[in-house]
């Protein structure tokens, strides 16, 4: 029985959204290196300068949480829990 074409796994803003976190993610990672190597440097520095790596930083961090999925609420109805009918159990 040849199967007719399937639907993605995965949904294509789904892909989108996780390869950006996972850009993001790693920018914020090189930027916080560069910025403790640039500011501290108690253990260790690296020849990595970038120009108001504080702003870059705080920028990725902010593009990071905009790029994170927000929970969903639950729908509420106007008159409440109430307002769903609940089901009472078959007699038997």
């Amino acid at each position: 029985m040849p199967a007719g074409p399937r639907a993605p796994y995965q949904p294509s803003l789904l892909r989108l959204l996780h390869a950006l976190t996972a850009v993001l993610v790693l920018l914020c990672w090189i930027s916080g290196v560069a910025l403790y190597s640039q500011f501290d440097g108690r253990w260790g520095r690296i020849p990595l300068r970038l120009p108001d790596v504080i702003d870059l930083h705080g920028s990725l961090g902010v593009g990071l949480i905009l790029a994170a999925p927000q929970p969903r609420r639950q729908c509420r109805t106007a008159a409440g829990p109430a307002a769903v009918p609940r089901q009472r159990p078959a007699d038997g």
